[in-house]
């Protein structure tokens, strides 16, 4: 039985050093239906705060990456989840739930496989 009891001890221990781990948890992902295309950093940070990752093209693409709670009147979601904004020449043009690894696949910024960002490399 105390084997167990350790064993249950042990894998408590590490699930609360696990999830408690010191990123900031912005107040909601409602936050992002204010980010309007055109926008510039200065003025996302203000609405969304410092992002938890960054990443950056050299063909003017920075992602900004957030960790966000889901929640409305009938739902939270317990867990937190990646959302970003896409800046192209330091203005906002799409955002949504995804991480930056997934946004600044090649693949989105190719005509040749139908990129989402695409269309703002040829300009």
């Amino acid at each position: 039985m105390k084997a167990i009891t350790a064993s249950t001890i042990a894998a408590c221990v590490f699930t609360l050093t696990a999830c408690g781990s010191p990123r900031v948890l912005h107040d909601d992902a409602a936050k992002l239906v204010m980010i309007e295309s055109g926008m510039t950093i200065t003025q996302i940070t203000q609405i969304m705060g410092m992002p938890v990752a960054s990443e950056t093209r050299p063909d003017g693409f920075k992602c900004l990456e957030y960790t966000l709670l889901k929640k409305s009147v009938n739902f939270t979601s317990a867990m937190p989840q990646p959302h970003y904004v896409m800046m192209y020449q330091g203005k906002a043009i799409a955002s949504g739930q995804n991480g930056c690894n997934v946004e600044m696949m090649s693949a989105n910024f190719h005509t040749a496989t139908f990129g989402k960002y695409a269309r703002f490399v040829g300009q």
